[in-house]
């Protein structure tokens, strides 16, 4: 690379407006698969059009992941857009899904209950006049749902249009039509779907409404992620979904997918979940992360698994540590009441140097009555002993090993899923 040359993870981090060293551009451009791409943009040489392509790809699939995962506090059911978290408050936080080892009768009671509820839903009367307006009153194996939930039919057709359409064949079955043209409706984000029966040849019409020209939802299925207008059979599924979510506490695809294919979706007694939020502002690097645990547990699950659950999880985020003393926890609340940042951002090179003799004096006269073994003798000591403690309170501005290894197996997948989408447009 010539001298003074941006590197091509440089370029990314400086369209983001993020220091390419910032834990939150390193989460990004692991999620997005950076050093893959930048292999690619590399490999590109000198055609100027597609490593700006690439480039291009990746920023938008690093905004994604911000937007996705800023502490945006938007009110309920707006879009949130891409943003750079440094502008909102410079929070990301990040969640990661972790579920615990039951014993062998804790599973086989979640299994059965599995089975029951399934059974109960079953008999919804949204979940059988769905099944009967839209399959037939049948369900669907996994393939047949899967092609299901990825036809133009399911996607663009209005639940009435589509259960007429079904009907009127013979035998009845589930509509087959193409897209024959899309033009703007009268409504504001409205387009209307020009459609072709390909049993009939008859010509139909479908409003869908699209909001910025986005999906409303977006939804996985059968491995598959799949857009989802308002209006659409593929809604009325939602729909449907979403209720089954509130009385069961099924995630949303699992609850749509039992209602194609009737597959029970599992009981997680034990759900639990770390987030991990790296804190600071516009201005001024990461200097704090905060750690947290939620438990979501029945109440039937033993207390041997739920000890042995948090005992996991505390251990992924905070490793094996000893006792942290009253003495020390003491001096970094001493230390960041007089400094506040100052000692963490001058060894980054960003402020002025903390002045350790005069803090250990002013700390030697504050406790030497009420705590005589509190003192300090030494400079470095003290100022060792302060920075030990802070990493123990603040933590490192990076997530701990364990919880990557986690991250890099979701990253991978989302980038298989891209190669095969960027394969797709290709025609290959």
């Amino acid at each position: 690379m010539m001298k003074g040359a941006v590197s091509f993870e440089g370029r990314i981090a400086r369209r983001l407006g993020l220091p390419a060293d910032s834990p939150i551009f390193a989460f990004a451009w692991r999620y997005v698969g950076g050093e893959e791409e930048e292999r690619a943009w590399a490999d590109a040489d000198r055609d100027r059009d597609r490593k700006r392509e690439i480039e291009d790809q990746v920023v938008e699939a690093c905004k994604e992941f911000l937007a996705a995962n800023a502490n945006a506090n938007a009110a309920e059911g707006e879009q949130h857009r891409a943003r750079n978290p440094r502008e909102s408050g410079g929070t990301l936080t990040l969640d990661w899904p972790f579920y615990a080892e039951l014993s062998e009768a804790e599973n086989e009671r979640a299994r059965g209950l599995a089975v029951y509820y399934a059974a109960l839903a079953r008999e919804e009367d949204y979940v059988v006049r769905f099944r009967e307006e839209i399959l037939g009153g049948e369900t669907l194996r996994p393939d047949a749902a899967k092609e299901w939930a990825t036809s133009v039919a399911a996607q663009c057709i209005s639940p009435g249009v589509y259960a007429t359409l079904r009907q009127i064949q013979s035998p009845p079955g589930h509509p087959e039509v193409e897209i024959t043209g899309m033009e703007n409706g009268a409504e504001r984000f409205e387009r209307v779907a020009k459609l072709r029966d390909r049993g009939t040849g008859e010509t139909l019409t479908s409003r869908l409404s699209l909001p910025d020209g986005l999906a409303i939802h977006n939804v996985t299925l059968g491995e598959e992620q799949i857009e989802v207008y308002e209006g659409t059979t593929l809604d009325y599924l939602r729909l449907c979904g979403e209720r089954l979510v509130k009385q069961y506490g099924w995630g949303r695809e699992w609850a749509m997918w039992f209602i194609l294919t009737d597959s029970p979706p599992p009981v997680h007694p034990l759900d639990s979940s770390t987030r991990f939020t790296l804190l600071g502002g516009p201005g001024h690097p990461w200097t704090a992360t905060r750690q947290e645990v939620t438990i979501t547990v029945d109440p039937w699950v033993s207390e041997k698994t739920l000890l042995e659950t948090y005992r996991r999880l505390r251990h992924d985020l905070r490793g094996k540590q000893g006792r942290t003393s009253l003495k020390t926890l003491t001096l970094f609340r001493f230390v960041a009441e007089r400094d506040g940042l100052k000692p963490l951002l001058k060894a980054k090179g960003r402020s002025e140097a903390v002045q350790w003799t005069a803090r250990m004096k002013e700390w030697n006269d504050l406790h030497k009555e009420a705590h005589p073994g509190w003192e300090y003798k030494d400079r470095a000591n003290f100022r060792t002993a302060y920075y030990d403690v802070a990493e123990t309170i603040i933590g490192p501005a990076a997530a701990p090993e364990a919880l990557m290894r986690r991250w890099d197996a979701i990253a991978r997948e989302q980038q298989r899923r891209r190669a095969d989408s960027h394969a797709d447009s290709q025609g290959e």
